[in-house]
């Protein structure tokens, strides 16, 4: 599960770390950029690790200070049974924040089930965000936690990247995914999906105060056009970037242009 720090071996000042998180168990923090700039958190996406961001981080790192995560039981960090919530994995999140950069703001930027954690932290850690960028996510996937919804989520994002991935030849497309893989322990990933279904801030997310940039993909199976409508209507003074031709994967499969949206959008605020 070590090959995703393959992914960053020509990053010359990449700091790789274990910290204490929930339960004292120890999650591994990524760090690159310099401290005294500003800060941007990369959440990544439900079975990614950080290298998830591979086409991000050495950009960002230019200018910014950037710090990402694996989450618990995702490559090197720790799995710990005191973890039952999205929001007791954000809660962990926003400490380590507070005592790797303490009395700063960071930009987040939230991919798919990052997207999620990012939102609980706007809303429950206000003084944490100085803004937000929510990829491919949803404030509410599905009604339920059940079988068929567990099903329906792992058929959606099946069927998103039969359709996208195409754009790359099979050994190419089979090479990212051994990249960014998070883990083989099947409890774990059932584990996540389940914590995804139950998360609902359809009603918190109104309470969103930073300025928040939603990128969503005309295209994506999992999380929708009508997710991404309902939280651009949701969050006061949001604004929504659709992206046409593609689904879930913008960040691996688009960087080029995903990069220049945030780019934009971080220097135009």
């Amino acid at each position: 599960m070590e090959t995703y720090h393959q992914t960053f071996a020509d990053f010359d000042k990449m700091n790789y770390r274990l910290v204490d998180f929930c339960d004292k168990k120890k999650i591994e923090i990524i760090e690159d950029g310099l401290q005294n700039k500003e800060s941007i958190l990369l959440l990544p996406p439900i079975e990614a690790t950080f290298a998830a961001f591979k086409y991000q981080f050495k950009l960002l790192s230019e200018k910014y200070h950037v710090i990402s995560m694996n989450y618990p039981g995702y490559g090197l960090s720790e799995y710990s049974n005191e973890i039952n919530s999205l929001e007791v994995i954000a809660d962990n999140i926003a400490e380590i924040l507070k005592k790797t950069c303490p009395e700063k703001e960071f930009n987040i930027l939230g991919w798919s089930m990052g997207g999620l954690l990012s939102e609980i932290i706007a809303c429950n850690y206000p003084g944490l965000v100085k803004s937000l960028m929510l990829v491919n996510t949803t404030s509410k996937l599905d009604s339920d936690d059940s079988i068929s919804s567990i099903n329906k989520m792992i058929k959606a994002l099946r069927e998103d990247y039969d359709k996208y991935f195409i754009s790359m030849d099979e050994l190419t497309s089979m090479q990212l995914l051994k990249q960014i893989k998070a883990t083989d322990n099947i409890d774990i990933s059932l584990y996540y999906v389940q914590c995804v279904l139950r998360h609902d801030y359809r009603h918190k997310i109104k309470n969103i105060k930073a300025p928040t940039l939603i990128v969503a993909g005309e295209g994506d199976m999992l999380t929708t056009m009508e997710n991404s409508k309902f939280m651009h209507a949701n969050i006061l003074g949001s604004e929504l970037h659709v992206m046409k031709d593609i689904g879930h994967y913008i960040p691996l499969l688009r960087p080029t242009e995903f990069n220049e949206i945030i780019f934009n959008w971080l220097n135009a605020k």
